[in-house]
């Protein structure tokens, strides 16, 4: 049910010694990333969680994945898809470039990528891998208020990857994400209260966060409510999802113009159609709809 570690969208394009102690910030703070995060082409803003866009590393200007798609799918020539939609940098597949791109932002102050150079050395991807590396970046970026690198640095506490496994620690970070709204943090840290994991256990609480994350169609909490009432014995379910945004592209329902479907089998996600659902369903791992699609709300 737990959600795992970020992969965040774009970061290749687009995107051991001893501890101390430090304390998550539920700091949501954004100074100069308020400008940045608005997409170009809509104009509306970003969501807080990085997994939804597309950051383009060559000139940090981030895109919603539907507004994306929309130029993959227009009359420009292939070699203006390769490239990116607002500063024209040629697109790169070396692992060394993209990684130049994002340190080049980390080492502006740049929040989101800092936290996107913590999961490469967390990965190794670019670099030697180094979770000491990485846990130190994710500090830094998460001290500034940055959801994701919260969230990731909650894992590393819950996983025991790279660090001591703490669970208060874990509980702390996850914490201040999910105060920033941010659905895979509240639904960690909903399964820390249901399993009384570095805090007091407690069924209520961890419904509070579930409901939440549930809120934004986070399958894992709409899963775990229906665990709950079927443990309480709830003749009715305490939440019923509705269509709030695509499952694979995020694009918003919009009952007049973008009018969202549910997967027949369960009733918990919807799509704007037929070639989303697919991907959807193909995604590796617990990503993937096909691990979760077991249950009819």
């Amino acid at each position: 049910m737990k959600d795992e570690v970020v992969e965040e969208e774009g970061v290749g394009e687009g995107v051991e010694g001893g501890e101390t102690k430090e304390t998550a910030t539920a700091d949501s703070r954004q100074g100069e990333e308020e400008e940045e995060d608005l997409c170009p082409v809509c104009i509306e803003a970003l969501q807080t969680d990085q997994n939804k866009f597309i950051r383009f590393t060559c000139c940090a200007k981030g895109i919603h994945i539907w507004c994306n798609e929309g130029i993959g799918a227009s009359s420009l020539s292939l070699e203006q898809k390769n490239t990116c939609p607002f500063c024209r940098t040629k697109a790169t597949n070396s692992e060394e470039e993209q990684t130049k791109r994002v340190r080049r932002w980390a080492e502006k102050g740049k929040p989101w990528a800092q936290s996107a150079l913590a999961q490469l050395y967390q990965q190794g991807v670019g670099v030697d891998q180094s979770y000491q590396q990485a846990k130190e970046l994710y500090k830094i970026s998460a001290s500034q208020g940055f959801a994701t690198a919260q969230y990731n640095l909650g894992n590393m506490y819950d996983d025991g990857q790279g660090v001591n496994q703490n669970y208060e620690r874990a509980a702390e970070y996850y914490e201040a994400a999910a105060k920033q709204g941010y659905a895979s943090a509240q639904l960690n840290l909903g399964c820390l209260y249901a399993n009384g994991q570095g805090v007091e256990q407690s069924d209520e609480t961890a419904r509070t966060w579930w409901m939440k994350s549930a809120e934004q169609g986070n399958e894992g909490a709409i899963k775990g409510l229906q665990q709950l009432d079927e443990n309480q014995g709830r003749t009715t379910p305490s939440f019923i999802p509705k269509p709030l945004e695509c499952a694979t592209c995020y694009r918003p329902h919009d009952p007049s113009e973008h009018k969202l479907r549910p997967c027949k089998r369960c009733h918990r996600v919807y799509y704007c159609g037929r070639d989303c659902q697919v991907k959807h369903w193909k995604k590796d791992g617990w990503g993937g709809h096909k691990q979760r699609c077991n249950k009819k709300a």
